[in-house]
């Protein structure tokens, strides 16, 4: 495939490819677990979209995480950096093909183009969304992914993506730079390896 926009062109190629009535991701570095399908099975005719924990996995060290989206939604999923980890994610196909909605493409946005999408999906219409708190995936960190190459272009990317969606959502300047912190933070936290603390930002 021809990309020059990181993920997003396979996954959209991927989409329009698809024939089932339930798309799920599973990036080539990330591995589900066993019992993924079953589990998610179980939720898919009640939800549209579903998304579970990981286990963060650098070398020998494996961290389980189960991210918190008791804030306000989908605010919370800004504020947070995106804590939803696309390789968890089950989407009914027909949620984006009736709203024309796609990965986006724009090489600015690559490594956030999954965080982007959900926004705009769930300010698109009510989205019948449900988190399984459970880690059913296994997320590998590795400092080489276009998430932590570059920690300042990383940071530059969300400043952009909140300027597309500061008019849509209710977020103040104060929660605006509490957020660039909190992305920071992940940012070198995964970098020097300190695994261990990552569970305390989710």
């Amino acid at each position: 495939i021809a990309n020059s926009s990181g993920p997003a062109r396979p996954r959209n190629i991927g989409i329009s490819k698809s024939v089932g009535e339930y798309i799920c991701f599973l990036d080539s570095d990330d591995l589900w677990c066993p019992n993924y399908l079953e589990s998610i099975l179980r939720h898919c005719e009640s939800y549209d979209f579903l998304c579970t924990g990981a286990y963060l996995v650098r070398g020998p060290v494996k961290t389980k995480i189960i991210p918190r989206l008791k804030q306000k939604f989908p605010e919370s999923i800004l504020l947070k950096g995106n804590p939803i980890f696309t390789s968890s994610v089950t989407i009914r196909k027909d949620v984006i093909i009736q709203n024309k909605l796609s990965f986006n493409e724009n090489k600015d946005l690559s490594s956030v183009e999954d965080l982007e999408l959900w926004l705009r999906l769930f300010l698109t219409q009510k989205i019948r969304f449900k988190l399984l708190r459970e880690a059913l995936i296994y997320y590998k960190v590795d400092s080489e992914s276009l998430s932590h190459k570059d920690c300042e272009g990383y940071i530059d990317k969300h400043k952009k993506l909140f300027k597309i969606f500061e008019g849509s959502i209710n977020i103040g300047k104060h929660e605006y730079y509490n957020y660039l912190k909190y992305i920071l933070a992940v940012i070198l936290l995964k970098n020097n390896k300190i695994i261990q603390g990552i569970s305390q930002v989710f």
